[in-house]
């Protein structure tokens, strides 16, 4: 399959766009990870 012609033209816009959704995600994912690994509820249950 050839797909270089959704490159062409706003190709370099749409890597972009994608990779910033990827980080975004990411960074997101991690923060929440974070936020509920320590939340206050686990220092009730010891």
């Amino acid at each position: 399959m050839n797909y270089g012609d959704v490159f062409t033209g706003k190709g370099i816009l749409l890597i972009v766009i994608g990779v910033f959704s990827t980080l975004l995600t990411m960074a997101v994912s991690g923060y929440l990870s974070q936020r509920t690994a320590h939340s206050p509820r686990e220092k009730e249950v010891d």
